[in-house]
C-alpha cells in the first residue's frame, strides 16, 4: 500500500471498535473518520471528515485501508471508485479474523 492512512467508514459501535483496535494494534497508521453525517463525539486530535467531504476523500483514492461499517452499502458508487485507485475496503469482521487466524468461532448473525 503506497499510502499510511486509513480511515473509518462509519462511527457508530462498530466503527468506534475499529478505530481502538487500529490504534492499539497499527499505531503508526494515520487514522481519519468518515461518516455520512456529522459526528458530535469526535475523537480529539483525529481528522473527521463527513458529507461531501467524506466523499470526495474516498474517491480521491487518499486512503490504502478504509474500514467500513456494515450499515453502508458495498454498491455505493464511491466505492467502486475508491477500489478503482487501489483502496482495499475491510470491515471489522474481518479485523477480528485477521487477529486470530487459528479461532475456532461460532458467528450468530440477524437482528
Amino acid at each position: 500500500m503506497a499510502s499510511s492512512e486509513a480511515a473509518i467508514w462509519g462511527y457508530g459501535r462498530e466503527g468506534q471498535a475499529a478505530l481502538a483496535h487500529l490504534k492499539e494494534t497499527r499505531p503508526d497508521l494515520k487514522l481519519v473518520i468518515l461518516n455520512d453525517t456529522p459526528i458530535s463525539d469526535a475523537p480529539a486530535g483525529l481528522e473527521c471528515l463527513t458529507g461531501d467531504a467524506a466523499k470526495v476523500a474516498l474517491i480521491s483514492g487518499r486512503f490504502a485501508l478504509v474500514v467500513k461499517s456494515p450499515g453502508i452499502s458495498l454498491y455505493r458508487p464511491e466505492i467502486a471508485q475508491a477500489k478503482a485507485k487501489g483502496t482495499r475496503f475491510t470491515s471489522g469482521t474481518n479485523l477480528w479474523f485477521e487477529a486470530h487466524p487459528n479461532a475456532r468461532t461460532i458467528a450468530v448473525t440477524g437482528t
